[in-house]
């Protein structure tokens, strides 16, 4: 998965090397692009570091998707609920509007499928509690 984040991230820029993708990862790319195409995906943003005072991670792209804007994130792998935490952790951290949470699952095979999460800091919001309160728990303990 990093490799395929960093060929989409030279890609954006405008410095990929079609020719330096390694055949085991060219699916993939290829699933980018069917998406950037069909999609009519634009980045304003990629691979760009948010944090808040407590957390900090790596969001995968800003963008517009048909001129909606749209917080993205590529996965090679299956769907899962914490993927929607993710997105919203990463909007929160990141402080921007947006209309659209947005995983793109990759396919070997140069396809991908979409799922679009609810902009919803609820569950996130809970989950950084419960992260709180272990993390509470397991210094009192340590002492």
């Amino acid at each position: 998965g990093t490799i395929v984040h960093e060929c989409i991230a030279l890609h954006l820029r405008g410095e990929l090397d079609r020719a330096s993708i390694a055949p085991e990862i060219s699916g993939f790319f290829d699933a980018f692009l069917a998406f950037e195409k069909r999609e009519e995906f634009k980045a304003l943003a990629s691979e760009r570091l948010v944090h808040t005072e407590e957390y900090a991670g790596t969001l995968d792209a800003l963008g517009t998707c048909a001129g909606k804007t749209v917080l993205c994130d590529w996965k090679t792998g299956k769907p899962d609920w914490t993927h929607a935490l993710q997105l919203n952790a990463y909007l929160e951290a990141a402080g921007e509007q947006v209309e659209k949470l947005r995983c793109v699952y990759l396919n070997e095979d140069g396809k991908y499928k979409m799922r679009d999460y609810p902009v919803d800091l609820g569950p996130w919001h809970a989950a950084l509690e419960l992260w709180r309160a272990r993390k509470k728990h397991t210094k009192a303990r340590a002492e």
